[in-house]
C-alpha cells in the first residue's frame, strides 16, 4: 500500500474526516452494519478538543483520507476501524492494536471499571468483534486475543410502508426541545442512564451536542408525559448511503415499559423514512436485555451478535 501516518485526534477539525470515514466503511458493508456508523462517531466524539486516546491514520498524500481509526475507552475497552480496501494489510492493523496495548499500559488500574465493563475483568484489555468477521476473530487471535464475553446485539429495520404504527400511550407527546428546555434534556438522558452508574453528560454537553455535524433537533426525539420528559432517542443521518442510526436511546427507569420507548422508536423510524434514509440500525449491549426485546417490540429486525476479545495481565505485566 502506499505509505501512511499516524497522529492523535485533534478535535472538531478531523470530526468531517472521520463521518466521511463511516460512510465509506458503512457503504462497504451493507446490508449488514459496519461497527462505526457517521453517527457513531460525532455521538462519541463530538466533545473532544482533542484526545490522545484517539488515534488516526492516514494515508500520506493530498486527499487527507483516514485510513484506520483507534479508539482507547480507559480504563479496559478499545475499537478499531480499518479502511475497507485495507483489511488485508496485516502491518497496519498490528500497529493499531499495539497503540492500544500501549495505550492501556498507561493507565494500568488507576481508574474505576464501568458498571458495564466489570464483567470482563480489572487486568484485561477488551475489543469487540462480531461473530461472523471471521478475519477480524482472527487478526485479534493472532495478537493473544481469546473469545472472553457476548458484548452486542445489532438490529436493522427496512424503512418503507410497512412501518409499524406509532402509537403514543395516553397523556404523552412528542414535543420539541427548544435552547430554554436544554438543561431538562440533559437531565432526562442522565436519569435513564442512572441504572448503569452515575452519568457524566452535563447540561454543558448535551448544548454542544445541539451544535455538532450531523446534529438535526427534528431527529432529538423527546416524548413528555403529564408534564414531564421521559423517554428518547436521537437518530443520525448517513446520506450518502441513506442509512439511520438510533444512538442513544434511553427512558427513565421509573417509567420503563409502558410504551414510551417503543413509541419514541417508531416516530423516529418514521421520521427517518420521511428524510430519506431506506434502512435503519441499533444496537445495544448483550446484558441489556430489556433494550433488545424493547427494539423488538418496535419493529426491528435481529441481524447479528458480537462477543468480546480479551487479552489478559496486561495491568500486571506494565507494572512488574
Amino acid at each position: 500500500m502506499s505509505a501512511y501516518f499516524a497522529r492523535n485526534y485533534e478535535g472538531s477539525s478531523d470530526l468531517d474526516s472521520l463521518i466521511h470515514f463511516a460512510q465509506v466503511l458503512t457503504g462497504a458493508h451493507l446490508p449488514d452494519k459496519h461497527y462505526y456508523h457517521a453517527g457513531n462517531f460525532v455521538w462519541q466524539l463530538y466533545a473532544f478538543k482533542a484526545s490522545d486516546n484517539v488515534r488516526l491514520w492516514w494515508r500520506d498524500s493530498g486527499d487527507a483520507e483516514i485510513i484506520a481509526c483507534g479508539l482507547f475507552e480507559p480504563p479496559l475497552t478499545f475499537q478499531f476501524v480499518l479502511h475497507p480496501d485495507l483489511l488485508h494489510q496485516k502491518d497496519l492493523a498490528a500497529e493499531v492494536i499495539r497503540w492500544a496495548d500501549q495505550r492501556r499500559a498507561t493507565v494500568a488500574n488507576k481508574r474505576d471499571i464501568p458498571l458495564a465493563y466489570q464483567r470482563l475483568g480489572s487486568d484485561t484489555l477488551s475489543t469487540e468483534a462480531n461473530d461472523t468477521d471471521s478475519a477480524r476473530i482472527a487478526l485479534l487471535t493472532e495478537h493473544g486475543y481469546t473469545q472472553h464475553l457476548d458484548a452486542g446485539i445489532h438490529f436493522s429495520r427496512i424503512l418503507d410502508d410497512s412501518l409499524p404504527d406509532v402509537v403514543l400511550p395516553q397523556g404523552a407527546r412528542f414535543r420539541p426541545i427548544p435552547d430554554g428546555d436544554a438543561d431538562a434534556r440533559a437531565e432526562l438522558h442522565r436519569d435513564a442512564w442512572s441504572v448503569w452508574g452515575e452519568s457524566k453528560h452535563t447540561n454543558e454537553l448535551y448544548r454542544l451536542l445541539r451544535g455538532a455535524p450531523l446534529y438535526d433537533p427534528d431527529l432529538d426525539i423527546v416524548l413528555e408525559f403529564e408534564g414531564q420528559l421521559v423517554s428518547y432517542c436521537i437518530c443520525w443521518l448517513d446520506t450518502v448511503n441513506r442509512v439511520g442510526l438510533f444512538e442513544p436511546v434511553g427512558t427513565r427507569p421509573a417509567l420503563a415499559r409502558r410504551g414510551f420507548g417503543r413509541a419514541v422508536i417508531r416516530e423516529g423510524l418514521r421520521r427517518l423514512r420521511d428524510k430519506g434514509m431506506i434502512r435503519a440500525f441499533v444496537g445495544t449491549a448483550s446484558i441489556n436485555k430489556p433494550a433488545a426485546a424493547l427494539y423488538a417490540s418496535a419493529g426491528f429486525d435481529f441481524i447479528e451478535r458480537s462477543h468480546s476479545y480479551v487479552k489478559h495481565d496486561l495491568a500486571t505485566k506494565n507494572h512488574e
